[in-house]
């Protein structure tokens, strides 16, 4: 019932309507509405804590088993594009425009973090995925595990298998703000990622294993 093409047709859905997302609480919001709506015989919570922290969005069945965890991600450059949706009909800016989960590294970074942490929930009743939705082509192309502060949590399609130890590559004070993730299970990103027809915008969705 839940599985990456279940929840990739629920996102495109989504997508048809709308890709643009003013923050990844608004992303969060949307989503789970639509799950929400699919589901109907389950219960969607937003923001559950569990043992591991609290998680974006939770499904759970009529007898309060955990059926489904999903963490977000969304990171938004500011292209013409979003800025022309973002305007109203006298060419006024309607919001302030986010980047959701922060900086370009930073975002990639809590992308493994996040994987980390569901690999702790899932289990063979429990599924667990984290979608990452962008419009910043660096994120999907860029996959050079050589070079960057951030080399070994990148993302790009062409990365070669994920699985080990992702460590930040540079000083002590930041590698406390960014200490290693283990990722205990392969995983190889070209298949993960969708392209949004008509749109400037690509989603990771990968489940964790």
């Amino acid at each position: 019932m839940f599985d990456r093409t279940a929840i990739s047709e629920v996102l495109n859905l989504i997508f048809q309507q709308r890709v643009f997302f003013y923050s990844e609480a608004d992303f969060q919001v949307v989503l789970a509405k639509s799950l929400a709506k699919r589901y109907s015989e389950f219960d969607i919570y937003l923001e559950e804590p569990l043992n591991h922290g609290s998680i974006d969005i939770v499904i759970k069945d009529e007898s309060g088993a955990l059926k489904c965890v999903i963490e977000l991600k969304y990171n938004l450059a500011i292209t013409e594009g979003v800025k022309n949706f973002n305007r109203n009909k006298h060419g006024e800016i309607k919001f302030n425009v986010k980047k959701g989960s922060g900086g370009y590294n930073s975002a990639r970074y809590s992308f493994w973090k996040d994987v980390s942490k569901l690999k702790m929930i899932v289990s063979k009743n429990t599924i667990g995925f984290v979608i990452f939705l962008t419009n910043h082509k660096g994120h999907w192309q860029d996959g050079d595990i050589e070079c960057g502060v951030d080399r070994f949590f990148k993302i790009g399609e062409n990365r070669p298998v994920v699985k080990g130890a992702l460590v930040w590559q540079s000083t002590d004070k930041q590698n406390k703000v960014h200490p290693t993730v283990i990722i205990e299970n392969s995983y190889n990103l070209k298949s993960a990622w969708h392209s949004v027809e008509g749109s400037e915008f690509r989603y990771l969705l990968l489940e964790v294993k």
